[in-house]
């Protein structure tokens, strides 16, 4: 007699479970967690390398503007020339310069500064230029996605040191970035799905010879226990086997009972 789930429940048993939709749950969660951490890994290495090669471009314009700085005056067309290049410019990477003097006076800055990047708005350099060297000063900008560095220079015709402010629109990396999040989270959920549904399918497979007893054994009754074939005749997975045999000894044992109760019921009854 087969018994529904609520009155498993309501005799005080615990309800009955899928073995394949345990087996589906936990490779799905598995999945779920390589797969995130694998993205996450990904993730903050693509980050990480785009945010060190922004860093880099800003040192290497920072280099280009010291040269020029120390070869020529600060109110040259050579720098004048560099700065303005900048504003002109339409391609990926968006510099904004600020050539400050040693009075604190602007003397040349990229025309398209936006407000957002006041001198404020870069860090403190420090006393000596040799201080200032690598780009140990970047930082990411408060006011806005910017990487900005700031070096003081030697120049040739300013008594003090010159201030270089350099700022690099990384927007763009923000941007890859956010898609490539997006990315990994829809590429995340399709591959949780599609674990979930094969890891589904081959629990079924796994568990298909559980049912294909269950299924010899509702047709056997006590007038056809020796009905079909036996169950250790056929290929059984390794798990199962023992099973099976386990199985038609029971049988076999069950044969010989009726048989002797039979033959206890005919000596009965001519007695």
């Amino acid at each position: 007699m087969w018994l529904t789930r609520s009155e498993v429940k309501a005799g005080g048993q615990r309800p009955a479970w899928s073995i394949a939709g345990r087996m589906s749950r936990v490779h799905a969660l598995k999945t779920l967690l390589l797969v995130a951490l694998s993205g996450s890994v990904l993730y903050w290495g693509l980050a990480r390398e785009l945010r060190r090669q922004d860093a880099k471009l800003v040192e290497s314009k920072l280099a280009v503007l010291e040269h020029l700085v120390a070869s020529y005056p600060i109110g040259s067309e050579a720098i004048e020339s560099e700065v303005e290049h900048e504003a002109g410019e339409e391609g990926p990477l968006r510099y904004f310069i600020r050539v400050v003097d040693a009075t604190g006076r602007a003397v040349r800055a990229t025309p398209a500064m936006p407000v957002q990047l006041p001198a404020g708005a870069f860090p403190a350099a420090g006393q000596r230029a040799a201080e200032t060297s690598g780009c140990a000063e970047c930082e990411a900008s408060a006011d806005g996605q910017y990487l900005v560095a700031t070096r003081l220079v030697r120049s040739m015709d300013q008594s003090g040191p010159v201030t270089l402010q350099v700022a690099l629109d990384v927007a763009r990396i923000e941007g890859v970035l956010h898609r490539y999040a997006w990315t990994l989270v829809v590429v995340l959920g399709i591959g949780v799905i599609l674990s979930a549904l094969s890891s589904l399918a081959v629990s079924r497979a796994a568990v298909q010879p559980v049912h294909d007893i269950a299924g010899r054994v509702r047709t056997i009754t006590a007038s056809h226990l020796d009905d079909g074939p036996s169950l250790a005749s056929r290929p059984w997975p390794l798990e199962l086997q023992g099973l099976a045999s386990d199985f038609d000894e029971m049988l076999v044992r069950l044969s010989d009972s009726f048989g002797r109760l039979s033959q206890f019921a005919a000596d009965l009854a001519h007695a």
